[in-house]
């Protein structure tokens, strides 16, 4: 319905004002038409954005973890080295102890 009304209003500019209200109606369907773009550019934006920072947190958590699970690591190399290290003085006191007697 607001088509029709929108195209009748146009019909009366256009039988009343001649070529002047032809080129009326084009400027104003280009304005109009840059403010849909505009809307629909913004709209696009912010999904872009949104999407963008969803994107950036979850690949900041992933990083968060894989900073927990290499700390974990590294602590466990830590240990089994540690752990080599006390063997290897225990077997070398053995070895000591049956050398000597």
């Amino acid at each position: 319905m607001d088509e029709l009304t929108l195209f009748g209003e146009a019909a009366k500019m256009i039988e009343n004002f001649g070529v002047i209200g032809v080129i009326v109606l084009f400027v104003a369907f280009l304005v109009w038409q840059e403010r849909q773009t505009s809307k629909r550019e913004e709209a696009d934006r912010a999904v872009l954005t949104n999407h963008l920072s969803q994107m950036i947190q979850e690949d900041n958590k992933s990083r968060e973890e894989l900073a927990i699970g290499l700390t974990k690591l590294a602590e466990s190399v830590n240990n089994f080295q540690g752990r080599c290290g006390q063997i290897q003085n225990a077997l070398q006191n053995e070895v000591d102890r049956m050398m000597k007697g």
